[in-house]
């Protein structure tokens, strides 16, 4: 199993602190556990024993729903500070992927 990327869209703000739309992004790690990065004026990041355990705590009864971004396959990297200086290649950049390239097309 892979890590999983999610957000919390907000579609109704109970409490009026928040706000609605998307308010939090997460990810599922490969154990199970989950971390989640408020969007929110007040930003933290929080730990969480399981995805069951977020909804509990954040579904407020479907009013706040979790979307999954599109699954992603992790690939092979290798150690740079293994490799002698000829032997970098296109796998050995840093990979940065954002939710907006995960989501693209995915409203049409």
């Amino acid at each position: 199993m892979t890590a999983k990327l999610f957000v919390l869209n907000r579609l109704e703000d109970e409490t009026g602190i928040s706000g609605t739309g998307i308010v939090a992004e997460g990810v599922i790690f490969s154990n199970g556990k989950c971390a989640v990065s408020w969007l929110t004026k007040v930003t933290s990041v929080a730990v969480y024993d399981s995805i069951e355990e977020v909804k509990a705590i954040h579904g407020h009864d479907g009013k706040t729903v979790i979307e999954y971004a599109p699954a992603f396959k992790v690939v092979e990297r290798r150690d740079p500070h293994l490799l002698a200086e000829e032997e970098f290649d296109e796998r050995d950049k840093p990979v940065v992927i954002t939710y907006e390239d995960l989501t693209e097309g995915l409203d049409d």
